[in-house]
């Protein structure tokens, strides 16, 4: 991707090119603060300090994946903004298996991307307020064209490239993830939900959540997503819903 401040996207609003960031997220909340329009993105090359959900750290190879935090703003949206992470991950998803033909994307909730059981991406959404107005970032990480990964991703990581043997045009994937995400947070919530409950993985079986308030894991049967985006666990013949937090497989299960 080419440097540029005037890209624009599905969104109608401008899109920043970087080469290098610290960190598209942390560059899309500060422009936000300062009164981005809706729909307003950046995307970059390569991160310095990259974050992933629970804390973590996002790693990306430079100039082989994409890279982009968009800037939401709920006037405009016709879902809620816990629902986000759900539309951004399938406007992730819609848009990769549109550019690898065969390509097949799963979702593990919330909204890790998964193929044959390798983590392509995942999602951050984060919340700035701004003259009492709550605006949303979502950042988007997928991996395209990445043919290798450190030690500690290795056994769990895969790309486009890696799954496919096709190479990705990152211009286009930008595209059309943004023209999805913008169909996506202006349609049907009913349409949302029910389209990303068809491409969960892992339900019928013996899982574990991870709370992210307390680090605490508790272990169910993996029921489903209700209508606000709760995982809905059977837990001791009782059923719990957890809003926030990671699932992770039983022995033998999904390697992400």
């Amino acid at each position: 991707m080419t440097p540029s401040t005037d890209a624009s996207s599905g969104f109608d609003a401008p899109i920043r090119l970087l080469g290098e960031t610290a960190s598209t997220n942390r560059d899309a909340l500060d422009w936000a603060s300062d009164g981005a329009p809706h729909g307003a993105a950046v995307a970059a090359d390569y991160q310095t300090s990259g974050r992933g959900r629970l804390g973590r750290s996002w790693a990306s190879a430079a100039g082989v994946n994409l890279l982009v935090s968009v800037v939401l703003r709920p006037d405009h949206m016709s879902v809620a903004m816990s629902e986000i992470p759900f539309a951004a991950a399938l406007a992730a998803a819609e848009s990769l298996e549109e550019q690898a033909s065969g390509l097949q994307v799963a979702l593990k909730w919330p909204n890790d991307l998964i193929a044959n059981g390798g983590k392509l991406g995942g999602i951050l959404v984060e919340s700035v307020t701004r003259g009492g107005e709550r605006v949303a970032v979502a950042g988007i990480g997928l991996n395209l064209n990445q043919t290798s990964f450190p030690t500690s991703l290795a056994d769990r990581a895969t790309s486009v490239l890696l799954e496919t043997g096709q190479r990705v045009d990152r211009d286009d994937a930008l595209r059309g993830v943004l023209d999805r995400l913008h169909g996506w947070t202006t349609g049907s919530r009913s349409d949302l939900m029910q389209a990303y409950r068809r491409r969960l993985i892992g339900l019928g079986r013996t899982v574990s959540v991870r709370m992210s308030d307390s680090g605490r894991s508790v272990s169910g049967r993996f029921e489903g997503v209700n209508d606000d985006g709760g995982a809905v666990l059977e837990i001791g013949g009782e059923r719990r819903i957890f809003h926030a937090g990671e699932i992770t497989f039983a022995a033998g299960g999904e390697r992400a």
